[in-house]
């Protein structure tokens, strides 16, 4: 943790070293510049900062009365170090991830860094290592502890553990949402059904007089909302993904912790299929099976 001053303006950030030339390759941070450009292994005299550190006169940052207010690509910074060291940087560039843990942090070459402390030369304070989808990743965690004793390896989840919470938390808030739209689902098969077989109880009634059974009735019904049910859950797929999806994905919900999109997978689609069609068919039998219920004659006189 540094001091940084620019102007009247006062804060403290980390910085790191890093091999700009490396880093790319596992991060993506040279492609989020909002301003300026990102660092070269060479690169003295400079650094890169977080959109929440320099400010750039974005008052609506989350971090805005933290920052440095004011700060652009091509201004002088003066940055104070722990060791007593002050220097002067001009700000090559600013990124915006919209990570707010990465955008509050700045970052020089690790040859500038080995020049204010020598004592970082030859040595890492961390390592981060870059996995394809579908490794096995307690099988890379293990090899990578074998390297060395003491090494503590964490997993993506373990460094940004309020993305994790986070991430419970609308798991959470998914499940009351599903929640809600099946009962509101079901009781508007309730309703519908109920109002359509009052209307139709003497139809009904005559239908069972001539000898029509009160489970071909039933299973009349459970047929017309299962083709209710089929169709909305058709219709509500070909929404999201022509229109839903594409839109959202143009223009995605933004959080303190980067973008969020909308998606869903075949066993979603699977599993809300399954459970609207089983809401349906009881929310549709109750009221039918209480008009089978009643006396043939009853429900002729209504």
């Amino acid at each position: 943790m540094v001091w940084w001053v620019f102007q009247n303006q006062r804060t403290n950030a980390i910085i790191y070293g890093v091999q700009p030339d490396q880093e790319d390759k596992v991060f993506a941070i040279n492609k989020s510049m909002i301003e300026g450009s990102y660092l070269s292994p060479d690169d003295r005299d400079k650094v890169v900062l977080g959109i929440q550190l320099a400010g750039a006169d974005k008052p609506n940052l989350e971090l805005s009365a933290r920052s440095l207010l004011k700060v652009h690509a091509g201004d002088q910074v003066t940055v104070l170090y722990a060791n007593g060291v002050q220097m002067n940087y001009i700000v090559k560039g600013i990124f915006n991830t919209e990570f707010l843990q990465t955008d509050i942090q700045a970052f020089v070459s690790q040859a500038e860094m080995e020049a204010v402390n020598p004592l970082t030369t030859d040595a890492a304070e961390s390592i981060h290592v870059k996995v394809k989808t579908d490794a096995n990743i307690p099988g890379i965690i293990d090899k990578i502890a074998r390297i060395q004793s003491g090494l503590k390896v964490l997993k993506w989840e373990d460094y940004a553990g309020i993305v994790r919470s986070l991430t419970d938390s609308f798991r959470i808030i998914n499940v009351i949402l599903n929640v809600i739209n099946l009962l509101i689902a079901g009781i508007t098969v309730f309703i519908v059904t109920y109002i359509d077989v009052v209307n139709r109880k003497r139809q009904i009634g005559v239908q069972r007089a001539i000898g029509i059974t009160p489970g071909s009735i039933t299973l009349s019904y459970l047929v017309r909302a299962v083709f209710y049910a089929l169709t909305a859950i058709i219709f509500a797929i070909l929404f999201f993904v022509f229109l839903v999806g594409p839109f959202e994905m143009k223009y995605p919900f933004h959080f303190p912790f980067g973008a969020v999109y909308l998606t869903i997978g075949l066993p979603d689609i699977l599993r809300m299929a399954i459970i609207m069609l089983s809401v349906s068919l009881v929310a549709s039998f109750l009221p039918v099976r209480g008009i089978m219920r009643m006396k043939i004659m009853d429900a002729i006189w209504g």
